[in-house]
Formats: structure tokens, C-alpha cells, sequence
């Protein structure tokens, strides 16, 4: 993870993140684009420029008070609140505004239950949770999240598979077929479904 070097990628999102072949295994995930990261200093170590996407950035990054590493976990903590609950926390619909769901990410408040969160364990909800302290000194740093127990015992995960209901949303790439994308993305909601 970069934080490790002390880099901030500031803008980890489903784009930034691929596999380096079609094995699909965890060891073969990259994060790819560093055209906004920045390694932080001596000193009191904060970041001072806004660099994000909308649905992904961190709420202090908006505050523009300063911020450090924990703005990946935040980004990380969508990523995975998507994951599992089929949606991003903070955008309601397609015609948001940018604006609408900036100032939902300031308030800090999502819903953990209804729809996929009612068969998603206590432990998946907690480690989502805590990656997604509007304070970033209560959030998990990296090490943290690897030492949660619901990513430490993920050979236990539940092989329940989520529900789609906005799969025909999903924009299909020139060549494939909707159920080529469906199967792909299920291979990745079933790992995460715990």
C-alpha cells in the first residue's frame, strides 16, 4: 500500500484499481494512476491541496484544513461500502450534483441496513464503519484494516451472492455481453459479501 512509503494517492477509485492478469486473485490487484499522488513531508506531515473525485473524497480533504494518508482509507471505505451494498454512500441518484453529494460526504451520514446490508455481517459493517470516521484520526489506518478481523478471517467469508437491482445500469464494454459483465462483477461482490 503506499501509505507504507508515506504516499497519499488522493484519488483511489474503481478506475485506479485493476488486475495485473485474468486470474482474479488478490495478489495480482494494482492501483494504477499516481498522476495526483504526493508523498508526504517532515513536519506535520499535511497535504493542503484538493485533489479527488467527487463520490470518493475524504471530508477533510474538502475542509481544506489539511490532510494526511487517511483520506485512502476514507476512498478505500467507498470503494468497499459499494462493493457490498450495490451503491456509493453519498450519491443518490444519476442527476446529483456534485455539489448535492459533496455536502453529503461533509455530514458524514450513510445507512448500514436495508437492502444488501440486512445479510452483511456485523463485522463487514464494522470495518466499513471505521474506515469511514468523518474524523480521520478515529479511522483505521491500513494496518488497522488489515487486522480487522473480518479481512483477517476472510477464508470464512459467506459464498451468498448480493443483489443487482440496478444492473441495467451497467454500461457494457464493445464486445461483451451484459451477462460477461454481471458474472465479472459477482466474482468480486461474492468475495466481499461476508
Amino acid at each position: 500500500m503506499p501509505s507504507a512509503l508515506q504516499v497519499v494517492h488522493r484519488d483511489l477509485k474503481p478506475s485506479n484499481i485493476l488486475y495485473r492478469d485474468e486470474s482474479g486473485s488478490p495478489e495480482s490487484i494494482r492501483v494504477c494512476d499516481f498522476g495526483f499522488a504526493k508523498q508526504l513531508r517532515a513536519g506535520n506531515g499535511l497535504l493542503m491541496t484538493p485533489c479527488y473525485t467527487a463520490n470518493f473524497v475524504a471530508p477533510e480533504v474538502l475542509k481544506r484544513q489539511g490532510y494526511d494518508a487517511a483520506c485512502d482509507i476514507w476512498s478505500l471505505g467507498i470503494l468497499l461500502y459499494t462493493m457490498l451494498a450495490g451503491f456509493t454512500p453519498f450519491a443518490n441518484g444519476p442527476d446529483d450534483t456534485a455539489e448535492e453529494i459533496l455536502a453529503r460526504i461533509g455530514s458524514g451520514k450513510y445507512a448500514l441496513s436495508g437492502g444488501n446490508w440486512d445479510s452483511i455481517s456485523d463485522a463487514a459493517k464494522d470495518v466499513v464503519s471505521k474506515m469511514l470516521h468523518v474524523d480521520p484520526h478515529q479511522r483505521l489506518t491500513a494496518m488497522q484494516v488489515l487486522k480487522h478481523p473480518w479481512v483477517v478471517n476472510r477464508e470464512y467469508l459467506s459464498q451468498n451472492q448480493l443483489s443487482r437491482p440496478d444492473v441495467h445500469l451497467v454500461k457494457v464494454p464493445a464486445g461483451d455481453s451484459e451477462d460477461t459483465v454481471v458474472g465479472n462483477a459477482e466474482k468480486s461482490l461474492v468475495a466481499c459479501n461476508h
